[in-house]
């Protein structure tokens, strides 16, 4: 064995114990070694994306949360650090929602995308 490499010696070693053993080696992973599963979330949490998805799902159900009349009156615009923000028609919409409604609807939303997903939600004429 002198000349091959140390992965070839690595890949024969787990080869060799795996039939003696009747089953393949479980590969010891170092510090450094992460699944990408474990990795994904925080990298698109960091860079947006997760928000964006999101943004996207609430506005897509827009209409299913806060019903038809809402619905035609208000959007969502964004997600942004868990903060759900809706543009409204009218200042006096906006009023109304701020003191009537934004508990139920960050309630809905919540129960709808998780607890974790909105801490928020902030209205804005638009």
């Amino acid at each position: 064995m002198g000349g091959t490499s140390k992965f070839k010696q690595g890949q024969l070693r787990a080869k060799v114990l795996g039939e003696w053993r009747g089953a393949s080696e479980v590969r010891k992973t170092n510090v450094f070694e992460h699944p990408i599963t474990d990795l994904l979330p925080g990298i698109m949490r960091r860079i947006g994306v997760q928000d964006q998805i999101t943004a996207e799902a609430i506005t897509a159900e827009w209409r299913g949360i806060v019903g038809e009349f809402l619905a035609s009156n208000s959007r969502p615009l964004k997600l942004q650090n868990r903060v759900l923000t809706i543009a409204v028609l009218q200042s006096t919409l906006l009023y109304m929602l701020e003191q009537e409604f934004k508990r139920e609807i960050l309630a809905k939303v919540r129960e709808r995308f998780g607890d974790k997903t909105v801490r928020d939600v902030k209205f804005t004429v638009g």
